[in-house]
């Protein structure tokens, strides 16, 4: 890949450049890690050497590289793409769309798009396209003085950075449909299988561009989200039955009375929520066993029998339990440590009804997430800070270092400096192998049984899913 990428490349190196080495070398690896102009000044001073240029010749240097990386990202996306074409067999692919934006709360200036391959449960994805959206320009900013010059004005106008029109929230619609519209030139392949947000609006907008002629394209979803829909449904019954009274009998069902006769050992309740009824933890439990019951099947009856399992196991009925049931031990009283009262699960039975219905399970089936576009997203913002605002020049070039890294790992980015015409020394080539080396490993430890108990306590720790925190 790499080999073929560079073979690709280098006619376009920018020969005639007078820069020297050095100075190229120090601007693509301190952007690489993050940093900009100030970084520069600041790790020279601290190695004690002069800042070896001013911030135009800085900016000279990022529209010299930001191309060069780009050509290299489109080759590794285009390996991608054929990657994903052979795992099909076909033209027409799943894809896995989302947004994320350099501020919160729909105020920011700046919004990538990616569009990932959907692989399946057990194999990687890889990004196929991006599409990086501003509302800001400096040279814009800086034609509101009355003193420019008119020629000043017309040159802009072909260079203007500005190439979203409308709010932040809606970049991700914007950036969908381009991205959709460009995939059979781009690619020669057709992504007919949407993976994203249950509520996403992008997903209306492509339909509604029919950018294939005719051609439908299905809404998938995410087993992720789908698993939080779980844990929400049944916060939301909590919160519903706040303040209601319910009188139960020694067993625990429901009766149709207002008072409790003790001697018979009926009580009056309050609410489902609390001790030996559903706490945070059991909700957290069940979103989690839910979740597993989806993505451990590949058909949508085992998928609904394995959520009913869960929900009869609560219930105390063990006939119908799998071989993870500790009654499969004749130990029913670890099999009934999180037992539910009756009278609750007639209350949550409804969620259970909801979320294992054929029509929400068929979109299951594939496995995917959209794990694999946060954690891009999270390799992006490493390359191009949150906390520092860029233009989208600089946004760009993240973007495009991010895209090799995660395709091809830091030897992909490698070959990016040796599209630069930057030697590829033996250093930077063995701290790539072992930065991989490590990666991997990582990834391989990350998904033992050890791990998986860790972060399951951890996240049972913490509070329930709140989707307007992040």
């Amino acid at each position: 890949m790499i080999t073929h990428a560079l073979n690709n490349i280098y006619p376009l190196i920018f020969t005639g450049s007078k820069s020297y080495e050095i100075n190229r070398r120090y601007v693509a690896a301190v952007t690489s890690i993050g940093g900009h102009y100030s970084e520069c000044e600041r790790l020279a001073a601290y190695l004690d050497l002069p800042v070896p240029f001013s911030t135009t010749t800085y900016q000279d240097h990022l529209q010299r590289i930001q191309p060069a990386v780009h050509a290299v990202a489109i080759e590794s996306m285009k390996q991608a793409a054929s990657e994903a074409a052979s795992k099909y067999d076909s033209t027409d692919i799943a894809v896995s769309v989302d947004g994320t934006w350099q501020r919160r709360g729909f105020s920011s200036k700046n919004g990538i798009v990616t569009v990932l391959s959907v692989m399946g449960k057990y194999e990687g994805s890889k990004v196929l396209d991006t599409e990086t959206l501003s509302t800001f320009c400096a040279g814009c900013t800086q034609l509101s003085n009355d003193n420019i010059k008119l020629s000043t004005v017309a040159n802009h106008k072909d260079t203007c950075r500005v190439n979203h029109k409308g709010s932040a929230g809606a970049m991700e619609a914007c950036g969908a449909v381009s991205i959709f519209t460009r995939s059979e030139d781009v690619h020669s392949l057709r992504y007919t299988k949407y993976l994203g947000d249950g509520d996403s609006k992008a997903f209306k907008c492509v339909v509604d561009a029919d950018v294939y002629g005719g051609t439908q394209i299905e809404k998938i979803e995410c087993t992720g989200h789908i698993q939080k829909r779980m844990g929400k449904a049944l916060m939301n019954a909590v919160e519903d039955s706040k303040g209601k009274v319910f009188i139960i009998n020694k067993d625990g069902n429901k009766l149709s009375k207002t008072v409790a006769n003790q001697s018979r050992g009926e009580k009056r309740v309050s609410g489902i929520a609390g001790a030996g009824k559903l706490t945070k933890d059991q909700i957290k439990r069940i979103q989690g066993h839910y979740g597993a019951a989806v993505r451990s099947h590949d058909n949508i009856s085992d998928m609904r029998k394995a959520i009913w399992d869960i929900f009869h196991h609560r219930r105390g009925d063990h006939s119908e339990c799998p071989s993870w049931c500790a009654s499969h031990d004749q130990d029913l009283e670890k099999a009934n440590k999180h037992k539910l009262p009756p009278y609750i699960c007639d209350i949550i039975k409804p969620v259970f009804e909801r979320l294992s219905s054929d029509d929400l399970l068929s979109k299951c089936t594939h496995g995917g997430t959209q794990n694999a576009n946060e954690a891009f997203h999270h390799i992006i913002w490493q390359r191009v800070p949150k906390e520092k605002f860029c233009g989208t020049q600089r946004l760009k070039l993240g973007v495009d270092m991010a895209t090799l890294s995660f395709n091809d790992g830091e030897r992909g980015v490698a070959a990016a400096f040796g599209a630069l015409g930057l030697p590829i020394t033996s250093n930077q080539w063995q701290y790539a192998v072992q930065f991989d080396a490590n990666r991997v490993k990582n990834a391989n430890r990350a998904v033992t049984e050890g791990k998986k108990s860790q972060r399951q306590k951890q996240s049972i720790d913490k509070s329930a899913y709140d989707g307007g925190a992040f």
